[in-house]
């Protein structure tokens, strides 16, 4: 009994500490209401749309389209629909882990590109 109370004070000193710092506030949604949070969705959509825009367009030009970068552009499409989905329903890891395998399907295409 003791050790667990000790225990839950250290989590709850923790967790203080945490917060104080603003460690947990970036953990979580940042956004407080559902018109900032879409706003918010928007502004990344539009910051990252114009790696991919500049790839595309570059595959295209150089001759370098190909089944590859037909696939990495698709994956992409769809991974930032989710992506929004995701960030207006404020689920931050899913959120995280959507961005991540957008950003290796612009790598994807910036590979086809290069090789």
């Amino acid at each position: 009994m003791i050790y667990s109370s000790m225990r839950m004070d250290r989590s709850n000193d923790l967790r203080s500490t945490l917060t104080r710092a603003g460690a947990l506030r970036q953990i979580h949604n940042r956004d407080e209401g559902e018109t900032k949070r879409a706003d918010r969705t928007y502004g990344n959509a539009v910051e990252s749309f114009a790696p991919f825009a500049a790839l595309v367009i570059v595959a295209h030009v150089s001759g370098k389209a190909n089944a590859m970068t037909a696939f990495w552009a698709v994956c992409f499409f769809w991974l930032r629909l989710a992506h929004a989905v995701v960030y207006l329903l404020a689920i931050p890891y899913v959120r995280t882990l959507i961005f991540t395998l957008g950003f290796v399907a612009v790598a994807g295409i910036f590979w086809e590109v290069i090789k």
